[in-house]
């Protein structure tokens, strides 16, 4: 009796496993929200040595109404790029051209030179934005050419009513 008791349980419980598996298997198909047209403010890795707070980011997407295809553009942020004399070199990028998105909610721009490119990547879910700046830039201060390299972060802000 004992026995038929214990192999109910078992049963149910591996029912319950089997049932818990594909409600897991059915939401990891699922797609990630299209981007979100409307500004976007975050935040770099970078920290401003006078104050300890982040550099900043903001940036714009928009929707063409016809095509439904989103746009990133007017990027404004700053790097703090170190030279390999151990100077530092502060860089507004402001020169990024504006891009479309891919389907995924993926882009690339860039800006400058290819002896002192700057390049943003990201990728934007939702409301919701991350990705990688990096940056080249010649000091003439010291002569040689700087480098920066961070990560960073942005949410769209709400639009106010």
């Amino acid at each position: 009796m004992a026995l038929r008791n214990w192999t109910k349980i078992l049963m149910a419980a591996l029912l319950c496993f089997a049932v818990a598996g594909t409600a897991v298997a059915a939401t990891s198909g699922k797609k990630p929200a299209k981007p979100k047209a409307g500004k976007y403010k975050g935040t770099t890795r970078q920290v401003k040595p006078e104050n300890g707070k982040h550099f900043g980011i903001k940036f714009k997407i928009t929707k063409n109404k016809s095509t439904g295809v989103r746009t990133i553009k007017n990027v404004l942020t700053t790097t703090r790029d170190k030279c390999p004399s151990g100077a530092f070199l502060r860089v507004t990028q402001n020169a990024f051209k504006s891009d479309d998105l891919n389907s995924k909610g993926r882009f690339k721009l860039t800006a400058g030179d290819s002896q002192q490119p700057a390049v943003l990547k990201g990728r934007v879910i939702g409301g919701k934005a991350s990705g990688k700046l990096s940056d080249t830039s010649f000091s003439q201060d010291v002569g040689e050419f700087c480098h920066a390299s961070t990560k960073w972060k942005a949410s769209r802000v709400k639009p106010k009513h």
